[in-house]
């Protein structure tokens, strides 16, 4: 069955909770990653909160194959050509820069020589209760957003995000699969599941993750969790690791109000005009 909240953009979006007075300064921080998919953080939203850890990151520089690191359960990872009018390269070049630290690298590898290396994923960050983020390289295809949660109970968090997302899910290898949120020519955005055995996610007690839902008392008959309810719209729940999501409902569909997100195509004018 298709899934119609393919066709919205705002379907899955990621409210980040900066320290009081700071919710300015982070926009400034995160812009230069995000304006060529989201220049009016509508996906990226940020607020402020009243009770922010501001920590600085702990970072990893080294990780041998029998040690465990911890990190962030979510990260924000943008996956670009390495041409057109915003580039890998280019979005690389700002975490390389203060304020952003890195936090650890990942290698990548083969599917059919497991022993060899055919790339590396590094994770920046700004502090330990905020999501890390990735810029990685693509060489055909669409360019994608993807929210990627690291988790520990993955069979668990796979049923309970089909059931949220309405979605089937795609998976390539054992643990680690994608729920599609949205399509559209030239972009994908994604919300990814990975367990790895070597790494001890934690959920951030600053990010939420937000999902638009068809029908909630179809999720509240599948979920066995406690959904707290705000308002008419929306409601709180947890998911099996502990990461604290948003659910909103609506009885009118919301249809977006541009024909989608920006891509490589339309990036140069929105670039221009800011």
């Amino acid at each position: 069955m298709e899934n119609a909240n393919l066709a919205d953009p705002y379907t899955c979006t990621v409210r980040i909770m900066a320290p009081k007075g700071k919710s300015k300064v982070l926009c400034k921080i995160i812009l230069p990653l995000t304006k060529w998919i989201d220049p009016s953080f509508q996906i990226l939203q940020v607020s402020e909160g009243s009770h922010i850890n501001t920590e600085k990151l702990t970072c990893n520089d080294e990780n041998s194959d029998d040690e465990i690191l911890q990190t962030p359960a979510l990260s924000i990872m943008m996956f670009l050509s390495e041409s057109g009018a915003v580039t890998y390269e280019e979005l690389k070049a700002v975490l390389k820069k203060r304020p952003w630290k890195l936090h650890h690298k990942m290698e990548l590898k083969s599917k059919i020589s497991p022993d060899r290396t055919i790339g590396c994923q590094e994770f920046y960050g700004l502090a330990d209760d905020m999501p890390l983020w990735s810029v990685c390289p693509i060489h055909c295809g669409n360019e994608h957003l993807r929210f990627l949660l690291h988790v520990r109970k993955f069979k668990e968090m796979v049923e309970f995000y089909r059931i949220i997302t309405n979605a089937e899910m795609e998976s390539s290898k054992p643990g680690f699969c994608i729920f599609p949120m949205y399509t559209q020519p030239g972009l994908d955005c994604q919300l990814a599941l990975k367990y790895s055995k070597h790494i001890d996610p934690v959920p951030i007690e600053n990010v939420i993750l937000v999902f638009k839902v068809q029908s909630l008392k179809s999720i509240k008959a599948s979920v066995p969790c406690v959904i707290t309810k705000l308002d008419d719209i929306t409601y709180n729940v947890c998911d099996p690791d502990g990461n604290k999501i948003q659910l909103k409902t609506d009885p009118v569909t919301q249809k977006p109000t541009s024909p989608g997100l920006s891509t490589m195509s339309a990036v140069k004018n929105i670039l221009e005009g800011l």
